[in-house]
């Protein structure tokens, strides 16, 4: 079948999941009722905490019930970070799944929600709403078997400033809501390589009116050779600037700062290619292992259809090495879930990553990183 079709449903889908955690956010008292500490090995070992929400449990489930109509040969083969079973306040642990109709799920809700069978019927309505079309994808795109395609999904990415919640501001920010997007990954599940992606910023800007309900914005791309496209418009980039996380190493930025490269901390490694994807910087840099699979399929497909692409930041200095370099060697791979696994560690980008829109900036990148290695 073509790409078209399934890209198409996931462009419409991520409205519906931004749609979904607008929602929930709306009622403060309520979401602070949402949230569950992760523990064990599902906890991304980075942080102190690191919180599941109803919104990432809720959006990854009805992506889930969405495939399985739409495109049955693709069952159990959409992927995520999120376990579908929540703890409510009262310690009843509720399995989230998307039921056969709005009443139902609202029903299920409500069992997580402590009998607020207001808040349940608003967001199985969110649920249960059919997907709307506000952009168009391509029909032009090439033709591959569903069976060799397997989906990565975030679906809040960056969930620490989605729970904070802090004001939107306009630009390239360190925190806020505007670091939250919602990330869909195709990957082709023989060989590796990401196909295509969907990145959608839920609070993309502050609404006029001062509430939460921000515009949102959608990128898109398919990375197939000739048929590569992308609804992603090309920006002048800021000049010598690369997005970084804010535990980035010292040596790292102590290289960068001396060849001249600003380094703008922001949270979300979503966000953090989002801006390289918009040419709002030259780069992201990661040289920890802090990322995962969930994290990177989408903007990587996106950034492969522009031309670029994400690589191990382990891989740099073999990169600054080759002489001509050769980027599609290098090139992050994504693998299918384990079944009932919640070892995160296994889909780990254990090299760091580096996410670029064109091949120079990798170039000057790797020799400024891993000067002494460098080819001359």
């Amino acid at each position: 079948m073509s790409l078209s079709s399934l890209l198409q449903v996931l462009v419409d889908f991520s409205a519906k999941a931004a749609s979904i955690a607008q929602t929930i956010r709306e009622d403060k008292e309520l979401f602070s009722l949402l949230v569950e500490e992760k523990t064990g090995k599902s906890k991304n070992i980075r942080f102190d905490q690191d919180f599941k929400t109803l919104a990432d449990v809720l959006i990854q489930q009805t992506l889930c019930d969405v495939i399985n109509k739409q495109f049955p040969a693709l069952k159990g083969r959409v992927y995520g970070e999120e376990q579908a079973c929540f703890k409510n306040t009262m310690g009843e642990t509720i399995t989230v799944a998307v039921q056969a109709d709005a009443s139902s799920t609202a029903a299920l809700l409500a069992q997580v929600l402590n009998g607020n069978e207001k808040a349940a019927d608003a967001l199985a309505q969110e649920v249960h709403k059919e997907l709307k079309r506000d952009v168009l994808v391509s029909s032009a795109l090439p033709t591959v078997p569903l069976e060799e395609l397997a989906i990565w999904i975030d679906p809040i990415d960056s969930t620490a400033e989605y729970i904070k919640g802090n004001e939107l501001t306009n630009g390239v920010t360190r925190r806020g809501l505007q670091c939250v997007t919602v990330l869909l990954g195709v990957f082709n599940t023989t060989d590796g390589r990401p196909i295509a992606g969907v990145v959608n910023q839920p609070f993309a800007a502050a609404p006029a009116n001062g509430t939460e309900s921000a515009a949102t914005s959608v990128v898109w791309g398919v990375c197939g050779g000739d048929n590569s496209l992308s609804n992603a418009t090309s920006l002048a980039s800021r000049l010598r600037c690369v997005s970084v996380s804010s535990s980035e190493s010292d040596g790292v930025i102590e290289r960068l700062a001396a060849a001249g490269i600003e380094t703008l901390p922001a949270a979300g490694a979503g966000y953090k290619a989002l801006v390289v994807i918009n040419s709002q910087v030259q780069a992201y840099v990661c040289s920890k292992a802090s990322t995962y699979m969930w994290d990177t399929c989408a903007p990587h497909a996106v950034l492969l259809s522009l031309g670029g692409g994400i690589i191990p930041f382990t891989s740099l200095e073999q990169f600054a090495r080759d002489l001509p370099p050769d980027a599609s060697q290098h090139q992050l791979k994504y693998v299918e879930a384990r079944s009932g696994g919640s070892d995160i560690s296994l889909y780990c980008n254990s090299g760091g990553v580096v996410a670029y829109r064109n091949l120079d900036t990798l170039i000057a990148l790797a020799k400024i990183i891993f000067p002494s290695t460098a080819a001359k």
